[in-house]
């Protein structure tokens, strides 16, 4: 959530990237974040989704195991590649900070918010035991 709002003030202030350093590593840096957020939030939609088919089930449990082991399958399918995009994000973000990029206040709440509140929900899948095996 912080990103866009962040990406929303920048615009809103004028500011232009100082560097030509960051005008080039930025955009490829700010397009992982977005598909980060928008896989969060299909993750976050997904376990309401989820619960609620629980809770249809629970009245009438006719036919009701494949769709809670496809439902599940999903969520795991989500949080596996929420893992791999958290890695190579900030996998990107060292490279370019290697290469001479200066991020600025907004791009730093950017960087702050999007990764920040990926490795939380990467914790709570991990409580939840989404990255186990179940043998």
């Amino acid at each position: 959530m912080a990103g866009p709002v962040a990406a929303m003030v920048v615009r809103l202030r004028g500011s232009r990237p100082q560097a030509e350093a960051n005008a080039r590593l930025w955009p490829p840096i700010r397009r992982r974040f977005r598909r980060m957020a928008w896989t969060g939030a299909g993750l976050l939609a997904s376990v309401l989704a989820f619960i609620t088919l629980l809770v249809l089930f629970s009245v009438n449990q006719a036919g009701a195991w494949p769709a809670v082991l496809a439902g599940w399958l999903v969520i795991r399918g989500l949080a596996v590649l929420m893992l791999l995009q958290e890695v190579t994000a900030t996998a990107a973000v060292v490279s370019a900070l290697r290469e001479g990029w200066q991020p600025s206040r907004p791009q730093h709440v950017a960087i702050a918010g999007v990764l920040g509140s990926t490795g939380l929900l990467l914790v709570a899948a991990a409580y939840y035991g989404l990255f186990a095996f179940p043998w």
